[in-house]
């Protein structure tokens, strides 16, 4: 990365340390981040998109399967230098990010969750938010048939409401990455468990930023979707 990294650069953290037990049919007792994607650990393809955006190091979050992430990603990893965060307990996604800024520097903060990806540089997304460096932002992207995530409407590049699962057809979606202040995750409570969708994003409904993507987006979740990603070519 040949561009500078601002002053007030965010910290990431990879949100890595959920059960995954609806892909446990595939993965047996692989942690979800590691399941092989076309030939690699699925996590690496997260953390090259960091380095490619400028990061140079990253937190992973992890709890089930914690020793097996940290013996297959060790300290370094796609050119990042590594720290681990580990839940003795499972904390739900906010809990977890609420308990990983014990240990990160002060700071607004990019979360990513551990189980999906989009086909696009995060860099844009990270210069977006930082234009408005004490406001939530959230990465959305367009796909084909919402029916599965529920889905965002947006007005003025703003998320206005979250809406439930039922719907099908074409829309927007929540991606899984987040630009934070500090601020932002106030409300949460150390230790305890909470999650990052209810109790902070739906929450600032009405002034959570959207960065709007129409790119590819996958999630690994279930064996049908973690099928479909070894097909991808652009995950080649």
């Amino acid at each position: 990365m040949s561009r500078s990294i601002p002053d007030n650069w965010p910290t990431a953290l990879i949100l890595a340390g959920g059960l995954g037990t609806r892909l446990r049919s595939v993965t047996g007792q692989t942690p979800k981040v590691l399941v092989e994607v076309q030939g690699r650990p699925f996590i690496t393809y997260l953390l090259g998109q960091l380095a490619q955006a400028g990061f140079t190091s990253a937190c992973i979050s992890i709890g089930y399967g914690a020793d097996m992430v940290i013996d297959v990603l060790g300290s370094e990893c796609e050119g990042l230098a590594i720290e681990y965060c580990r839940e003795e307990e499972p904390l739900g996604t906010g809990g977890a990010v609420r308990y990983a800024l014990e240990q990160i520097p002060a700071g607004p903060v990019l979360v990513m969750n551990g189980d999906s990806i989009v086909n696009t540089s995060l860099r844009p997304f990270v210069d977006r938010a930082m234009e408005s460096p004490d406001e939530p932002t959230l990465l959305a992207v367009k796909v084909p048939d919402i029916s599965r995530y529920g889905s965002l409407q947006i007005e003025n590049g703003l998320v206005r409401r979250f809406c439930e699962k039922g719907q099908s057809g074409p829309g927007w979606i929540n991606a899984g990455v987040y630009y934070f202040p500090r601020k932002a995750l106030s409300a949460l409570s150390p230790g305890q468990q909470a999650s990052l969708e209810t109790d902070v994003l739906e929450k600032e409904s009405g002034s959570l930023n959207a960065f709007q993507c129409d790119c590819e987006f996958i999630d690994i979740g279930t064996p049908e979707s973690y099928s479909l990603g070894q097909l991808l070519e652009w995950m080649k």
